[in-house]
């Protein structure tokens, strides 16, 4: 009898029990008969904390094991043997609740996985056996990394997840609560928001766009939205021209268009740097994605002033000094450095192309032409060349 109490409660050196390694590997008739040795050999006390409740050296419990692992049938045993043998609270706050050391609960798990039925069933036994602000605590329980795991969905691109979460939100939760998770930043700095710009994901940003007109005013679109920047200093704008996304491009375009004036689409759009002073049109210039170049270049000839054409695009210099025409030498695309050459010649005088563009240097003291021979792109140099003349 005491062999095999010492067995049962025996850990590995990382802090493993016989009934962690085998929920981890999903042995479900494992688990069935070492659940029978231990109500033969075991207090109740023993069972609940060394097999129920006990955790990994990852923190996780068998319960979190079956989460991330996706599968039902062993979670819905776990759950069994849990309602047999825990109080109420044990299963709120040692169940449902509990975090493995990463701050992550078996709802964050199954999101994590993208496993929709293990998602639904929790919510189903968290609506059973929670009070309502109980339940609305797991929505919106945030890992350590200040994600919830509808922010988890988005940072997978995980449609399916996705908005069902979004329909529990828009079911359970009060707007202020909504308005608080749309608008919360991660370990990074980023909203949702970023983070769908940045995965270029035009389905998941739309599911984020339709929520925030729903529970956002239209200042804090335009604010916390539209024309917030991250920990970088990056809009959803330079995100998605940093990914060469057109779609994505176009969209943001279009809500902008809805909600901001054309000051506003001039100045804290288009004209908006980074903390490396980069517009997206910069940024499109150093990705080299044409696409999205030509058609921020269509925007900007529509909607910028002249004078800010000249001084916030072509003059201007990134923190390394650097011209869009230098970072388009930098990634000799003679195709790129045709239309800006075009955009040039379009705004610029004779003189200020000669002068301000042609041999404009950057901190290292290097024209487009220094940058280009380093690369060692003849083609670009013969084309620098036959444009100055």
């Amino acid at each position: 009898m005491e062999i095999i109490n010492e067995l049962l409660l025996a850990t590995d050196s990382h802090g493993n029990t016989t009934w962690h390694l085998a929920a981890e590997k999903g042995q479900l008739d494992v688990l069935q008969k070492i659940r029978e040795w231990a109500k033969e050999n075991l207090t109740a006390e023993e069972l609940s904390n060394i097999l129920l409740l006990a955790t990994d050296s990852d923190g996780n419990t068998a319960w979190q094991l079956a989460a991330e692992k996706g599968d039902l049938d062993f979670l819905q045993k776990i759950w069994e043997w849990a309602k047999e043998n825990l109080t109420s609270d044990e299963i709120i706050n040692e169940l449902l609740l509990a975090t493995d050391s990463n701050g992550n609960t078996a709802w964050h798990l199954a999101a994590e996985k993208g496993q929709l039925d293990i998602l639904q069933k929790i919510w189903e036994w968290a609506k059973e056996n929670l009070r309502t602000e109980m339940s609305n605590k797991l929505l919106l329980a945030t890992d350590h990394k200040g994600r919830t795991a509808w922010n988890v969905a988005v940072t997978r691109s995980d449609l399916n997840v996705l908005q069902k979460i979004t329909k529990w939100y828009k079911e359970n939760l009060k707007r202020e609560d909504l308005k608080n998770n749309l608008l919360a930043t991660d370990s990074k700095g980023n909203t949702a928001w970023h983070v769908a710009a940045e995965k270029s994901k035009l389905d998941v940003l739309q599911i984020i766009w339709a929520l925030a007109k729903e529970n956002l005013t239209p200042e804090e679109i335009i604010n916390q939205l539209l024309l917030a920047t991250d920990s970088d200093g990056n809009t959803a704008w330079h995100l998605a021209a940093q990914n060469g996304q057109l779609d994505v491009l176009q969209k943001i375009w279009e809500w902008a268009k809805e909600n901001l004036t054309k000051e506003e689409i001039s100045t804290e759009l288009l004209l908006a740097t980074d903390h490396k002073g980069r517009t997206a049109w910069h940024v499109a210039v150093k990705v080299r994605n044409l696409t999205v170049l030509q058609q921020i270049m269509e925007w900007d000839k529509h909607n910028v002033k002249r004078k800010d054409l000249r001084n916030k695009l072509l003059f201007y210099t990134d923190s390394d000094g650097n011209t869009a025409w230098h970072l388009a030498a930098y990634v000799w695309y003679l195709d790129l450095l045709q239309d800006i050459w075009m955009l040039a010649k379009e705004n610029l005088t004779t003189e200020e192309i000669i002068n301000k563009f042609c041999l404009a240097t950057n901190h290292e003291g290097r024209t487009a032409f220094h940058v280009a021979a380093e690369c060692g792109k003849l083609q670009v140099l013969q084309k620098i060349v036959e444009w100055d003349k």
